[in-house]
């Protein structure tokens, strides 16, 4: 039973592991210059950044440079942490599945 407890921490961990060496080393659009220029001066006047959603990724913006980050990594870092964090969610959503459909024996060879 404790194996099938592990398995989402372990491809939580895989997939951190594999995502985070590839975080993209400078700015690749438009979008992701005005978060940066949102970090640096917070003006949705300005789209510095564009709504919607703005508040919250400023917000985690913020965090990663408090740890250091420098702004184009503080707000690309969150996208492998999310998905790591989901492994926990899709286990949860597949063994309810498994649950509710029982063995999956559809007599086809």
């Amino acid at each position: 039973m404790r194996v099938e407890r592990a398995w989402p921490a372990v491809l939580a961990t895989v997939f951190l592991a594999a995502h985070l060496p590839f975080l993209a080393p400078a700015l690749e659009d438009v979008d992701s210059a005005n978060f940066v220029l949102g970090l640096r001066d917070f003006n949705p006047v300005l789209h510095q950044p564009h709504p919607p959603g703005y508040p919250f990724f400023i917000a985690l913006g913020t965090l990663a440079q408090a740890a250091g980050l420098v702004p184009a990594r503080a707000l690309a870092v969150w996208g492998p942490i999310f998905g790591a964090l989901a492994a926990f969610a899709l286990v949860a959503i597949f063994r309810a599945i498994e649950a509710a459909d029982g063995p999956c024996d559809s007599g086809v060879a």
